[in-house]
């Protein structure tokens, strides 16, 4: 589409903070609902943004998915590794800042 076409980071970035704070707004008004909705589209901003950063030849989506997975098994070691299993939210907090 041409509106797709001509995006760039710069220009995304209001459309990625409203739907930040539609998903906010979803959640405080416990409205479900209406979070389902807006979390497709936030995510969908996050589709965009790497799709911009793809064509710009910076990364794929894949590479920011596989970044998190990393992210994630290296934060969480007590449930991908052999650390031994966190027993409070500080021990997990603090495994999640390294």
């Amino acid at each position: 589409m041409p509106w797709d076409r001509e995006q760039t980071l710069e220009s995304l970035r209001p459309f990625v903070l409203e739907e930040t704070y539609e998903v906010l707004h979803a959640i405080e008004t416990g409205d479900r609902a209406a979070l389902r909705d807006e979390i497709g589209d936030f995510v969908f901003e996050g589709v965009l943004l790497a799709q911009v950063c793809t064509e710009d030849g910076d990364f794929t989506i894949a590479d920011s998915l596989a970044a998190i997975v990393d992210k994630l098994v290296r934060r969480h070691p007590h449930v991908f590794g052999g650390a031994p299993r966190a027993t409070t939210a500080g021990e997990v907090l603090g495994r999640w800042r390294t």
